[in-house]
């Protein structure tokens, strides 16, 4: 697919970080520059047997991880900077595509309760589990219209019905 997929973690209402040790536990091993990706870990290009694979972009937002250090989200003593590489707060993944890739994210979304959505003019909206709706802001998503799916094949048929 050639359009952007966007990965955001929520909490309490707010965009919250998660661990990038996590998305590397993941998509490390499919990636293709490893070298490269330690130098810049904000790309990374996976490729998957299948053939599949996925131009992936992050970062972070200092002022999430601020936000989080001062309401104790974040350990005591966790030194955070605009460059703090071992934290995300938002994803983008393009040029992407299939089974094992979405299967893959799925698992990075579900891991860290995390909301996956896109552009489009229909529902463009899903989550692993009922309990990530929770923490959602309440502008902003349609709840009614976010669909629950439990594998990357229900990811990628939330996209084809959108």
């Amino acid at each position: 697919m050639s359009f952007d997929i966007f990965l955001q973690c929520f909490r309490k209402g707010q965009p919250a970080t998660f661990k990038r040790e996590i998305f590397e536990d993941i998509f490390l091993p499919h990636c293709d520059d490893l070298k490269g990706y330690r130098s810049d870990p904000k790309f990374m290009r996976a490729e998957f047997p299948d053939g599949g694979g996925s131009d992936i972009h992050s970062g972070n937002d200092y002022d999430v991880l601020r936000m989080q250090l001062e309401h104790g989200e974040l350990p005591a003593g966790t030194d955070i900077g605009v460059d703090d590489k071992s934290i995300i707060d938002h994803m983008m993944f393009n040029h992407c595509g299939g089974d094992m890739f979405f299967q893959a994210l799925y698992e990075l979304a579900n891991r860290t309760q995390s909301v996956i959505l896109w552009p489009s003019e229909g529902p463009s909206t899903v989550v692993t589990n009922e309990a990530v709706l929770k923490e959602l802001p309440e502008k902003g998503f349609d709840l009614a219209t976010i669909k629950i799916v439990h594998s990357g094949a229900d990811i990628v048929e939330a996209i084809q019905n959108s």
